[in-house]
């Protein structure tokens, strides 16, 4: 039988167990582009509150911890597991805002493989380039209508 010594965060953990499947996102990438739903992701998220999970992912993680909960909760395939995961992420999302913003940090410097560092550069490029695109079409318009934007 062995013994907890009690260092470290019991293994039930709601915080822990989240971790692991946000992690998981991104460790086992298999994708070969971007999903199309990222740029309307990203601006739901900059618009969101700040005590909203998806903005305290961006906000504390950046893009990669953004990504990881972004991948983990808007996915529609199906696999097995997949309601265990939705009810561990939904219980992670009513914890203190501490263990959202420590999780983020914590996914922001996980190690990743090339493929995976490579298609999050390009998928940081989508993004920027889609932003840029759409304040051109912005400042377009508004020159029209004549007013600054």
């Amino acid at each position: 039988m062995a013994l907890d010594s009690g260092v470290g965060p019991p293994p039930n953990d709601p915080t822990i167990i989240a971790r692991d499947v946000f992690a998981r996102q991104l460790q086992q990438w298999t994708r070969s582009r971007a999903p199309r739903w990222i740029h309307a992701a990203m601006t739901v998220t900059r618009s969101a509150a700040l005590d909203d999970t998806r903005r305290i992912f961006l906000d504390s993680g950046g893009l990669v911890a953004w990504l990881a909960y972004s991948l983990a909760t808007q996915g529609e395939a199906h696999f097995a597991g997949r309601r265990q995961q939705h009810d561990i992420i939904r219980k992670f999302t009513t914890l203190p805002l501490g263990n959202r913003v420590g999780t983020a940090r914590y996914l922001a410097r996980i190690s990743l493989s090339p493929e995976v560092v490579k298609a999050i550069t390009l998928i940081r490029r989508k993004l920027e380039d889609e932003g840029r695109q759409s304040h051109d079409k912005l400042v377009f318009l508004s020159n029209y209508l004549g007013r600054s934007p």
